[in-house]
């Protein structure tokens, strides 16, 4: 089984702390991939999700959290 992934748009404010947000830059490892030992809709697939996150000179030190959804569409 083949399917396509999609995770948000490459760059956008996904971290918030206290102190205001850093924005994230994300990139996968691959936009398409093919389930091995596939039969029907069974099998197994790794991808990654990375990030850059640049900080500003004057960036607040703290927790800053967020989320972001990654979509497997199998085709």
């Amino acid at each position: 089984a083949v399917f396509a992934i999609a995770s948000p748009s490459s760059s956008f404010s996904m971290l918030a702390g206290t102190s205001g947000t850093i924005v994230v830059t994300t990139s996968l490892s691959a936009a398409t991939g093919t389930l091995s030992g596939a039969t029907g809709s069974a099998g197994t697939a790794s991808f990654t999700v990375g990030g850059t996150m640049p900080l500003a000179a004057n960036q607040v030190a703290g927790n800053y959290t967020g989320t972001f959804n990654v979509t497997v569409t199998y085709n």
